[in-house]
């Protein structure tokens, strides 16, 4: 196991700078003006594989009417509701479970998201 150790107090010492990315290419950006997610096996900027339960929750397909998805206002909503007694929401990834789809190891990864708090949340 590797480990990297970063000089000084990371949330201190340099807190409010200013990171240069003039290196660095952009190489996947989603704005959710769209909602581009599709089953796992289809073609698509988003996959949503459909998993057996896990837990108490199943993670339900993108298309019919058990659909978990939305878009609104730049915003990719995921939702999670109770049906008959057990949860049911969504997962999405850039890669299905063939290989195919967007995927990078290394690099600058930034995202934006809210999260609702309670009981449960993640994170």
């Amino acid at each position: 196991m590797a480990a990297i150790t970063l000089p000084g107090d990371w949330t201190g010492q340099y807190k409010g700078s200013t990171l240069n990315l003039s290196g660095f290419k952009l190489s996947f950006s989603d704005e959710f003006n769209t909602l581009d997610v599709v089953p796992n096996n289809g073609t698509g900027k988003w996959f949503a594989p459909v998993h057996a339960p896990y837990g108490a929750a199943t993670f339900m397909s993108p298309v019919g009417a058990t659909n978990p998805f939305s878009v609104s206002d730049g915003k990719l909503t995921i939702t999670m509701k109770q049906v008959d007694g057990a949860w049911q929401s969504g997962t999405m990834q850039t890669v299905n479970s063939a290989g195919q789809g967007f995927a990078q190891q290394y690099g600058y990864f930034e995202m934006r998201a809210a999260f609702h708090g309670g009981a449960g949340a993640w994170p």
